[in-house]
């Protein structure tokens, strides 16, 4: 399909299905696209994230959210782990953005698919046990103060906030000072819209939401069960 572009996105996620945005919309080559996946026994997660033409990306990695401990954080197969647990994958990028921020001439841009609440009886993990290394590494101290993740937190849901997930995902960071949507309904398709799910966070000192936007479902004529609601958010 074609993207419609009236927001001038400056950076934007897109998670569980590999997607080219570059060739299959209207956004070109300009754009750079980095893309991650995680697997542990069925259907990999995945997730992209691209970064609009006068953005420099200097350093970049990925993996999954949750995993068995002791393991690699940067890798994206886990063949042996649960398979009860649910395959979550994160992309990570440090940028140099065209304007720099007053206290950030780097950020540290951070897109999620976060675990969800477990089923009863089920022995699953509701947080980021993986990633935190991966996060450091890539975006060195910008990870401090400096941060703007965004994506499918699965929260609020079963006690957690997004705010609490940012904190187990960046444990040394200071917390999150904006977040956008807070409580609008963003997924999913098949069930009518129950969950407020999709949000930006950030610790940049000074930026706050500019406006914001929830759009409708996409391509409703092919029933997309799963599909969440694209959301537009722009910061000051």
């Amino acid at each position: 399909g074609e993207l419609e572009d009236p927001t001038d996105p400056e950076f934007i996620v897109q998670d569980s299905a590999p997607f080219n945005f570059r060739t299959d919309t209207r956004l070109g080559d300009a754009w750079q696209q980095i893309n991650a996946k995680c697997w542990f026994d069925g259907y990999p997660d995945r997730i992209e994230l691209l970064f609009a033409p006068g953005w420099t990306v200097l350093e970049h990695g990925s993996g999954c959210l949750v995993g068995p401990e002791g393991e690699e954080e940067d890798g994206e197969m886990f063949p042996h782990w649960n398979p009860m647990e649910e395959e979550r994958a994160f992309v990570v990028a440090r940028v140099a953005p065209p304007r720099p921020f007053p206290h950030c001439a780097q950020l540290c841009v951070v897109a999620v698919h976060m675990p969800g609440a477990c089923s009863p009886g089920a022995n699953c993990i509701q947080f980021p046990n993986m990633g935190h290394r991966t996060v450091r590494r890539v975006c060195a101290g910008f990870a401090e103060q400096c941060v703007i993740a965004f994506g499918d937190w699965h929260a609020p849901e079963a006690g957690w906030t997004p705010e609490a997930k940012f904190q187990a995902l960046l444990p040394t960071a200071k917390a999150p000072m904006l977040l956008a949507p807070r409580a609008e309904t963003t997924c999913c398709f098949e069930c009518g819209g129950s969950g407020a799910y999709d949000h930006l966070l950030s610790n940049v000192p000074d930026a706050r939401v500019g406006t914001y936007t929830v759009y409708d479902y996409p391509i409703q004529d092919e029933v997309p069960l799963q599909a969440h609601r694209p959301v537009f958010v722009s910061l000051e």
